[in-house]
């Protein structure tokens, strides 16, 4: 929740949530004219053409000391050549 505050805090507006049994994920946008009433429909992020941000939270991580972020920058994990 203080992921999507911050990112509201920048104009952006929550179009979309998904809350699994696992994991939730939200997709915020840039440049909307007006406020989003009901974000359960995927279809409010169908063709738009701006910045689309996914936010995607795995239930439980919090409380997990061994969790660990990956940055794509690892031996053995680099995503980008």
């Amino acid at each position: 929740k203080k992921s999507i505050e911050f990112y509201k805090s920048f104009g952006m507006k929550l179009m979309y949530e998904y809350h699994g049994d696992d994991f939730s994920i939200y997709f915020l946008a840039s440049n909307v004219a007006d406020d989003v009433e009901d974000t359960t429909s995927r279809g409010n992020c169908d063709g738009r053409f701006g910045p689309i941000l996914e936010l995607t939270h795995n239930h439980g991580t919090e409380d997990d000391d061994d969790f660990s972020h990956f940055n794509g920058n690892e031996d053995g994990r680099q995503g980008f050549g």
